[in-house]
């Protein structure tokens, strides 16, 4: 049916949506983390800033793993449904 078509149109285009937007997020996390871990190896970088460097390192790889839960997620949800 016509209607059932367009579910499924709307359907992959939702899927195509979310895998562009975790994709960009991905990109976008992979340089936080890269310029956290050179910024930590800065030479004679003060101790308070070592400190918040790492802390905002730990934040974008909580933040990875979420993205990566909820990537799986939508997968698992989409492959029943």
């Amino acid at each position: 049916m016509a209607v059932e078509r367009r579910q499924r149109e709307e359907l992959r285009a939702s899927q195509a949506a979310i895998r562009k937007l975790q994709c960009e997020l991905n990109d976008t996390i992979t340089a936080l983390l890269l310029s956290t871990e050179l910024a930590r190896e800065t030479p004679g970088l003060p101790p308070a800033a070592a400190a918040k460097l790492e802390s905002v390192h730990g934040l974008v790889k909580r933040l990875r793993e979420q993205l990566e839960t909820s990537h799986q997620t939508e997968e698992a949800k989409y492959a029943v449904g």
